[in-house]
């Protein structure tokens, strides 16, 4: 827990001394739940940690009215570009339900939903990828990576944010993600391989 997430909640908590109102005093302490789960989420962004924390706290961000929600949203957005150097091609009006639902879609993706993509590059590459050395073998075969990212667009559906990401993310970036998601995940892409190849019983 950051100390501006701590300090968020405690805020949140304490400050109902100031509060007569029983709604008011409900309400400081909400914010203060939402200030502490946004801020610790946004902190875990790009760690090991994220999708444990993600998955924890998320849904003190999902319960809270539309603005709550798309004020996460857009703050993760920001993060994101501070962090990857990514932003989308034109800037996201966040208006919609439907919207919301998109940018937590490619938050997960990002960070730790993407071992079914991740496999089927990596099966293309038609190495072990617990044999090899990924970051070698990755900055080794950086077009026929981008290569096949771009097939797999073509033949295996992602949702439209994950899409832009995947086709407009400059070449060095996206290899330096493609690495670390991989050495992140590289037993369970392993695992995902073998099942497609029908290997995993006998």
């Amino acid at each position: 827990m950051s100390d501006a997430a701590y300090k968020a909640l405690v805020e949140g908590i304490l400050e109902y001394t100031e509060y007569d109102d029983g709604e008011d005093m409900d309400k400081q302490e909400e914010m203060g739940i939402y200030n502490y789960a946004r801020i610790n989420i946004e902190d875990a962004l790009g760690t090991y940690d994220f999708k444990d924390i993600y998955i924890s706290l998320i849904p003190d961000i999902k319960s809270k009215p539309f603005e709550f929600r798309r004020i996460f949203c857009q703050k993760m957005l920001d993060k994101i570009f501070e962090m990857y150097d990514f932003q989308f091609p034109s800037s996201l009006d966040i208006a919609t339900e439907a919207e919301i639902a998109r940018v937590l879609e490619f938050i997960q993706f990002l960070e730790y939903d993407n071992i079914l993509f991740l496999s089927l590059v990596w099966q293309m590459l038609k190495v072990d990828i617990m044999k090899v050395n990924i970051e070698t073998m990755c900055k080794s075969k950086e077009n026929i990576i981008i290569n096949e990212t771009e097939e797999q667009l073509e033949t295996h559906h992602q949702g439209e944010l994950i899409s832009i990401f995947l086709r407009t993310y400059y070449k060095e970036k996206y290899i330096e993600w493609f690495i670390r998601e991989s050495k992140k995940s590289k037993a369970f892409i392993k695992l995902e391989i073998l099942e497609r190849e029908g290997k995993l019983n006998g």
